[in-house]
């Protein structure tokens, strides 16, 4: 049962972070950037960027509840350790380190993945409309 309930839980979350992924891949894939008008376009744009801020503010807040969770299995499966016989102050320093080298990694990672592909392609729609107006 100790590891029943945190199994369920980092289960029910992963599904929840697919869920999110599968929905943005989605939006993606509708894009028809050579068939479809630029309102069209900046319309099918403007909605991954609203889902993907939704679905980057769940990954920043479930994280922590995530490796809370999975860490007692993770400890059990790969070092064959229960972490009730660990000192219970050894494993809340190791999660809060785990907390804190997450949240620089995922700004960066957010940074450098969607927000400069996202701001490109705006910048490119923009300049699209430009030439169209002229």
């Amino acid at each position: 049962m100790k590891f029943f309930i945190p199994g369920i839980i980092a289960i029910l979350i992963s599904i929840l972070l697919v869920i999110g992924s599968i929905i943005k891949l989605n939006i993606l894939s509708k894009m028809d950037y050579n068939n479809s008008s630029l309102v069209e376009l900046q319309k099918m744009i403007n909605l991954f960027k609203q889902r993907a801020m939704l679905y980057r503010k769940i990954e920043y807040y479930s994280f922590p509840i995530f490796i809370i969770t999975f860490f007692p299995i993770g400890l059990k499966a790969i070092r064959n350790i229960d972490y009730t016989s660990f000192n219970n102050q050894r494993l809340l320093v190791g999660l809060i380190m785990a907390i804190i080298i997450y949240y620089p990694f995922a700004i960066w990672f957010y940074k450098s993945g969607y927000d400069r592909k996202i701001k490109s392609a705006t910048d490119f729609l923009s300049d699209l409309n430009k030439f169209v107006e002229e």
